[in-house]
Parts: C-alpha cells; structure tokens; sequence
C-alpha cells in the first residue's frame, strides 16, 4: 500500500473552518449532495408509485408493499457485494492505482450470475413462502405477482450498482445523480400511464406499477454503460483488459462485499419479516406501516446519499494512509446527516399530516388509516436521528474494509428483536397491540444498531484496515 509523503503527514490539516478544510463539510457535499437527490429520486418514485396505487385501489398497497419487499430481500445480497465496488474504486483511486478500477468494474457487475439461479427459485416458490405468514390465499395471490414482476428488474439493478460504484469511488456523482432523475421521471411517467390507463395504454393497475419500475431500471442500466464509455480519461481505468476473469479480484471482492450484502439481506429480511407479522394483524395495520414507511423514504433514502459519499471518501483517504482524515471526513457526514434529519423530526411531530395530504385519506373511509398513520410517525420521529447515525458511522467503517463487524452487529441485532416479537406476539391480541409492539421492537432494533456502529467507530480498528492490499 502506498504511503502518504512525510510533508502531508505532518502538515497542518487543521487549517481552516468546518465548513472548507479537507474532507470537511463543503467537500462532503460537493459529492454527497447529488447522491442525496440520487437516491431520493427512488424515495420520489417510490412516493408516487404508492400514491398512484392509493388512488387507484387502496387494497392493493399491503400485497405491492409485502412483495416489493420480497424482491428486495432476494436480490439485497448481490446489490450489496456489487454496490461495495465504491470502496475498492476509492481506495485504488488514493493509492494512485486507476488502472485497476476497470477490473473491478467488470467483476462487481458479475455478481449477477450469482444471483440469476436464485431469482429463478424463489419465482417459482413465491406462493408456499407467502402461506407460510398466514397470509390469505387472496393476498398472497397478489404479493406474489407482484413479487416475480419486480424480480424481471432485479438484475438491471444488481450491475447498475456495479457500474454505480464507478462514478461514486471518483466522485463523480454529478453523473449519478443526472441519470436516476432520468430513470425516475421515465418510471412515474410509465406508472401513471400504465396504473390508469391513459395515453392509450391498457389500465393494468398493480401490475403496471411493477412493470413501469422493472422498464426504468433496465433503461438506467443501459444508460450506465453508456456514460462509463463516453469518459474521456476511461482508457486510464483498465476497462479493456479488466473484463478478464481475475479469481483472486473476485473472491475479495466476495471477501469484503460479502458481509456488505449480507448487511443488506438481513436489514431487509427483519423488515420484510415484520412486514409478514403484521399481515396478521390486518390489512389496516399493513397500509398504515406502508404508509409511514414511504414517507419516512423521503427522511431516510437521502442519507443513504451521504453515507456513500462518506463511504467513498474515507476509502480515498485509506488508500493515501491518511485516517484521519477519514475520521474528519465520517464527522462531517455526521453534521449534515443531523442536521437535515432534525427537519423531519420536527415535521414529523408538529404536522405529520402534511406528509399524508397527497394520499386523500381525509375522509370517513379512511379516517381510521390516517389516524393510524399519524401515530405510527410519531415512531420515526424518534428513531430518525439514530437511523442517520447508523448509516454514517457503518459507511465510514465500512469504506475501511471493515464489514464483518457490521453484519455480525446486525445479525445479533435483528434476531434477538425478531426473537423477541415472536415469542410475546401472543400476548398482543387486538390490531392495535400488535401494531404497537412491532413498531416499539423496530424503534429498539434502531437505536441498538446506531450504538453499536458508534463504539466500533471509536474504537478505531478500522483505521488499520484495507481491501486492496490482496487483491
């Protein structure tokens, strides 16, 4: 690994305010702001699709929320391994090794020939794993269309993180952010058109939700290889000569991104998990989780921005042996996380219907669903600011290499409130006591999870780290 020059060592890297020295807030934005408006563009989408589904059957949003996320789960793992390319890039780019970034590219994006047997499976066991949750035979009808649907889009995702990871380990996120706005104005279009029929498209309802996000996410795909070969510097990268297999590349890959997909699978099997419990207790404790859950999305996916941003620049200053600047750079996304999450926080708790007001819940039919909804915010109101922190400090220790510790904190964490849940479930017999309990539980698990991220951070092992220096 390369070592940084004596005079960069010693030189004053206090110099300067918060806002403007090195890794400081200003250079945080600069690359994190526009992978905040990149991921909330999935938020927006995932916003409009929900509010086209209320508008257009209500019954509808349990199954699509249960079977979205299904396909999440199923292809979380490999979206993980690929999208974890962003440290490798980063800390090639720090070590002044470009030339290997092309390989690295190519490899990530592979991850999707794992992932295509799996897909198959659970296409065609979609429904015995549904009645497994006692769900109806009607709903799991529907979730599990909904569920293979999403699955035909699953692999355009799983290489677009790869080729995703490009841009973001570069900071060259303006890109990024360009091409999702894109995909997400061309998928709200395709939902409205093929939710309710118009522009002379047949009126396919649920499907067509599901079919408008699968045709935005293969399009952003092509859209990635496009712009990674239009670059002008991209011969520096390898690109060429990267796509030869390079097993040891791969398995270090698999090595580091392992446990980064393994994170993912198990964040979304708790939610998914919780998901399928709370089918038992109706269909309104179902719509009003999936109500709260898209409105915190627009809380939440942006975060994720900067915590890849953070990500890829405490890669960076791995590669350069300089960690601490990578605790500078973590801190910063801690301020800017803070401070944009305290907004909602106040929102959430002073006007939590004005998130609600696009979904038409004002009246009699559904007063119960919205009063429902309104409690269920005053939960993320609570666990907002430690769901920010979380993110941030697993993504700075995670730009180090260090990924085993993350999953293993969210496998201990997540089994114990599932645990937990099941064994008290049958203490809580109305809607209302089970909604509550599951909604407590999550708050915990949060919070848990945020503490732990925290101390290992402080701890500081990671700063020793690196995922380069086998591969």
């Amino acid at each position: 690994m390369q070592e940084a020059p004596a005079e960069n060592q010693s030189s004053n890297d206090s110099d300067g305010s918060w806002w403007s020295r090195e890794c400081g807030v200003r250079e945080l934005l600069a690359s994190g702001l526009p992978l905040a408006v990149s991921t909330a563009t999935f938020a927006v989408m995932n916003f409009c699709d929900r509010l086209f589904l209320t508008r257009y059957d209500s019954d509808v949003i349990g199954p699509v929320m249960v079977g979205g996320a299904a396909s999440w789960n199923a292809s979380a793992g490999f979206i993980g391994m690929a999208l974890y390319a962003i440290a490798f890039v980063s800390q090639y780019r720090g070590s002044g090794q470009p030339h290997r970034i092309g390989a690295v590219i190519w490899h990530a994006c592979a991850m999707v020939f794992l992932a295509l047997p799996v897909f198959a499976l659970l296409a065609m066991s979609a429904e015995q794993v549904l009645l497994m949750f006692g769900h109806e035979h009607g709903l799991v009808e529907r979730e599990a269309t909904y569920f293979r649907i999403m699955l035909c889009g699953m692999p355009a995702l799983i290489m677009s993180m790869g080729l995703n990871a490009f841009f973001i380990g570069l900071e060259r996120t303006r890109i990024v952010m360009v091409l999702d706005i894109a995909a997400a104005v061309v998928n709200v279009a395709l939902d409205y058109a093929w939710i309710f029929g118009v522009f002379g498209f047949p009126e396919w309802g649920m499907e067509g939700a599901a079919w408008a996000t699968v045709t935005a996410l293969w399009i952003k795909f092509v859209g990635y290889l496009v712009l990674v070969a239009i670059q002008p510097d991209v011969r520096e990268f390898g690109f060429l000569s990267g796509w030869r297999p390079d097993w040891k590349l791969f398995l270090s890959l698999i090595r580091y991104g392992g446990p980064n997909g393994m994170q993912f699978v198990l964040e979304g099997g708790a939610f998914t998990i919780i998901l399928l419990f709370l089918g038992e207790a109706g269909d309104l404790a179902l719509e009003a989780t999936t109500l709260a859950f898209s409105v915190n999305m627009v809380a939440f996916v942006p975060v994720l921005g900067i915590g890849m941003a953070v990500t890829s620049m405490v890669g960076n200053q791995i590669g350069r042996v300089r960690p601490d600047l990578a605790v500078r750079a973590t801190w910063s996304g801690i301020l800017v996380s803070t401070i944009y999450s305290v907004v909602f926080v106040v929102f959430y708790l002073a006007t939590p219907t004005w998130f609600l007001v696009f979904h038409d819940l004002e009246n009699d039919q559904h007063r119960e669903l919205l009063n429902w909804t309104v409690i269920l915010l005053r939960f993320v109101a609570v666990y907002c600011l430690f769901d920010a922190w979380q993110v941030i400090f697993a993504s700075a220790i995670k730009g180090a290499g260090d990924t085993w510790f993350t999953v293993v904190a969210l496998a201990v964490s997540s089994v114990s409130i599932i645990l937990l849940g099941v064994l008290l479930r049958g203490s809580f017999e109305s809607m209302s006591g089970k909604l509550l309990w599951w909604w407590t539980l999550l708050t915990l698990f949060i919070v848990t999870l945020a503490s732990a991220f925290l101390w290992r951070f402080l701890q500081g092992a990671w700063k020793s780290m690196s995922v380069i220096r086998e591969s």
